[in-house]
């Protein structure tokens, strides 16, 4: 369970560093906001 929710949280870190690194900030999912 532990495990999931880290792996989870790692993926959603990823996301976000992927989505800031962008130069066009402009990217943002929206499926992710709704899901966050």
């Amino acid at each position: 369970m532990a495990r999931e929710k880290m792996e989870k949280s790692i993926a959603k870190i990823r996301i976000a560093i992927n989505f800031s690194l962008m130069p066009n900030g402009q990217g943002k999912p929206r499926r992710e906001a709704a899901s966050a």
